[in-house]
């Protein structure tokens, strides 16, 4: 079996640069922004975490048990709850700044994040766009947010943070492929995605 091909914006990718810090609980964020959908292999994953993440988002648990945060859409697709505020039930304030539980539990305890982070969540601000072909490329509304700013060095180059959670979700071999492209001055590549 041929594996998917995966068309990339490389031109959109390299024009952003993105440093989350975590949002200041006031401001505009992603964690409030977005329906977070996961398919039914992600969903196993995080129901196996959550009484770890709890530790950090006390909400994920009542009395003696654990929450039900999330909700059936199709058959092999799911959506994150989100609290009163509109805000995905896995955030948390830390000091003033709103964070993920599950990704700070994967920082502590060395778990690599594509085994407990949602997919979209490590992308951002980049997403997969479903149609004829999928294609990676920059959110829609990511300049609206603080923690992006336009790349104005003239080249294309890939942002640390961006190339990291590449890797994080297709791998160091993706990577490779998607910097090489960029580095040729490509605006456009395909690179097939194995599992």
């Amino acid at each position: 079996m041929n594996p998917e091909n995966l068309e990339i914006d490389i031109a959109g990718i390299c024009s952003v640069i993105h440093n989350c810090t975590g949002c200041p609980g006031e401001s505009q964020n992603c964690c409030a922004s977005y329906e977070v959908t996961i398919s039914k292999k992600e969903l196993y994953k995080i129901i196996g975490c959550i009484p770890l993440a709890a530790r950090f988002c006390s909400r994920l648990k009542s009395r003696y048990v654990y929450e039900n945060v999330f909700e059936q859409i199709s058959s092999d697709l799911y959506c994150i709850d989100t609290n009163e505020d509109g805000i995905c039930v896995f955030s948390f304030l830390e000091g003033n700044r709103i964070t993920c539980s599950l990704h700070t539990m994967a920082e502590q305890l060395a778990i690599p994040f594509r085994r407990v982070n949602p997919e979209s969540s490590l992308l951002w601000p980049l997403a997969i766009f479903e149609g004829e072909t999928r294609i990676l490329s920059i959110h829609d509304d990511a300049f609206e947010f603080s923690c992006n700013t336009r790349n104005t060095k003239g080249r294309f180059s890939l942002c640390p943070s961006i190339a990291q959670n590449i890797e994080r979700v297709f791998g160091i071999e993706f990577l490779a492929e998607l910097e090489n492209a960029a580095n040729k001055g490509l605006r456009w590549t395909s690179i097939p995605l194995c599992e």
